[in-house]
């Protein structure tokens, strides 16, 4: 389990990256992590995807309907299913999800701003659940801990920010690392309106094993449901992931040098 020490440097870091760009709202990029925690701390967009209800639906959809008939087929009927909430931000979906049943809940975000304010106002009303601030691309949430992972656009939002194959292969990894074999991974994305070419490609890269099913386009989402279908051996899992942080690498440098041309 993570110390109480690595969490408070943890927060220290994202808070000292936050007053480092605290008047900066307007230059910071989409996809970095100084601009969500500038954007839960000054409720501000500062012009950008100004139609995310923050405080309210998030990204995409409300819990109630394909989102929510997912998560509780998955679970099987397990309201003690440890569910793992990443990019929880402060949208309604982790109150949703507690009082849907499941308080075996952990929301996490690399934004303390959002890990604070969620803290206070859930403290009375959802009192077993957890909270964290944590990087997606390097978790601390322990191996084999979760039975379901939730991402309801947090993926999508890191694939906005720089270097976006690197980051996709490393959450992926994290998320098939802390998820117990037989878990699920429900990811809610865009897709870029096709979530076949450009999602189900990258969870079946090499270092991961997922049985995907993916749904046909619910209104400008995709729900896509991963389950994790073995632990690799760990000589093998690092070689496959040499092999894939090489690959993905190699992407990111030929869309740079497409930006720069």
């Amino acid at each position: 389990p993570i110390s109480r020490e690595h969490a408070g440097l943890l927060l220290r870091r994202a808070e000292l990256r936050a007053a480092d760009v605290d008047q900066r709202g307007d230059d910071l990029p989409i996809g970095s992590p100084e601009y969500w925690d500038l954007r839960y701390r000054r409720r501000e967009s500062f012009g950008k995807a100004a139609h995310i209800d923050d405080r309210g639906m998030g990204w995409y959809c409300e819990y109630q309907g394909p989102l929510q008939q997912t998560l509780q087929a998955v679970a099987g009927g397990r309201r003690d299913a440890r569910v793992l909430n990443v990019g929880c931000g402060v949208d309604r979906l982790a109150a949703d999800i507690y009082f849907d049943g499941f308080t075996n809940l952990i929301s996490t975000d690399i934004a303390p701003s959002a890990i604070e304010e969620m803290k206070a106002t859930s403290r009375l009303s959802m009192p077993d659940a957890e909270w964290m601030v944590d990087d997606m691309t390097n978790m601390t949430v322990p191996s084999a801990s979760a039975d379901i992972v939730v991402d309801k656009g947090a993926f999508d939002a890191l694939m906005l920010g720089p270097s976006l194959f690197t980051s996709a292969a490393k959450v992926l990894r994290e998320v098939q690392r802390v998820l117990k074999v037989g878990g699920t991974y429900i990811m809610v994305t865009h897709g870029q309106g096709n979530a076949k070419e450009t999602r189900v490609p990258l969870l079946q890269l090499p270092h991961l094993s997922f049985n995907i099913q993916v749904t046909p386009d619910m209104g400008g989402f995709f729900l896509l449901v991963c389950t994790k279908l073995s632990e690799l051996p760990e000589a093998e899992a690092a070689a496959r992931w040499a092999e894939v942080e090489g690959w993905a690498a190699g992407r990111d440098r030929e869309d740079n040098a497409l930006e720069v041309s």
